[in-house]
């Protein structure tokens, strides 16, 4: 029996894959924690002790980094979003066979079809909601866990995990 899922290029998971790939070694919600403590430390010391010239280059630096993660964080999702044109709101339904995955995509403008074997793919990340299936650097496949049937996460786990690397294969709890 065949393990099938479904995805689609709506914007809550294009903001999944923004985050996922901006915020690679720790969660957007520790970043910003951190974030906020160093600027509150920085500012409240500088105007505790007095502020000096060194103090001033400092804030400005602190503010261009909080401006940064400010677009990173809600920016970047929308860009990347309506960059997909034609291919916003695709919806993606993946057929997990034995060796193969199967992708059927369809939208108003657009249908499609493709196959790929499991020995080409060089990573996969894994969340709570999604599952990542690169086929390259660039490209990748998303895969939302709620929709899988047929099977189950653990089959199509089973099935990738013949193929891509242990080291490749990342799992974020969070």
């Amino acid at each position: 029996m065949e393990v099938r899922a479904k995805s689609k290029f709506d914007y809550e998971t294009i903001k999944e894959l923004a985050h996922r790939s901006s915020y690679r070694l720790i969660s957007p919600k520790v970043y910003w924690i951190v974030m906020i403590i160093c600027t509150f430390i920085v500012f409240g010391t500088s105007f505790l002790f007095g502020v000096e010239s060194d103090d001033i280059a400092l804030m400005v630096v602190i503010l261009i980094c909080d401006a940064v993660s400010v677009y990173i964080y809600w920016g970047v999702p929308k860009i990347r979003y309506k960059a997909l044109g034609k291919l916003q709101n695709l919806e993606n339904e993946f057929i997990f066979g034995d060796e193969t995955m199967k992708i059927i995509n369809r939208s108003e403008e657009y249908t499609g079809q493709g196959e790929i074997k499991y020995s080409i793919i060089p990573k996969v990340m894994e969340t709570p909601k999604y599952i990542f299936i690169y086929q390259d650097l660039r490209s990748v496949y998303i895969i939302d866990k709620s929709t899988v049937t047929n099977g189950t996460i653990e089959d199509i786990r089973a099935k990738l995990a013949q193929y891509v690397p242990q080291k490749k294969y990342i799992i974020k709890r969070k």
